[in-house]
Formats: C-alpha cells, structure tokens, sequence
C-alpha cells in the first residue's frame, strides 16, 4: 500500500528562453524607445513644451499597460 502524503506531482520545467528570443526582445525595445523618441521630437518641432508631455504621456501609458500585464 502506497502514502498519498508522499507522492508529488509531476513537475514542469519551463522551455528555455533562446538566443533568438532575447534578440527579438532586445528589437522591440529599441525600437519602442526609439519610437516615443521619434514623436516627442515631432511633436516638440511643432511646439516644443509638446515634446515633453507627448514622451512622458506615452512612457506612462507603457508604464500603465506594463503593470496591468504584470498581475
């Protein structure tokens, strides 16, 4: 006769991350910064108190969606 108390259930081990997905991860971050980069400066060229408010409206946004994903 076995012990339930003592058996444990199988455990899963995470795939691992790849060289390629790190890479593809790195890319989409550069390209985010340089894409709230890129409309701050737009919007700072037509008035430039604009470019500020414009970066830091999108990088809160990021921030907010960030966390949201994050629970």
């Amino acid at each position: 006769m076995t012990d339930k108390s003592t058996e444990q259930a199988p455990t899963q081990t995470p795939a691992p991350v790849s060289n390629r997905d790190d890479a593809m991860d790195r890319a989409r971050l550069f390209l985010a910064l340089g894409g709230v980069a890129l409309i701050g400066y737009g919007a700072w060229l037509h008035y430039p108190p604009a470019g500020f408010i414009t970066a830091g409206a999108l990088l809160f946004g990021v921030a907010v969606v960030g966390a949201v994903r994050a629970r």
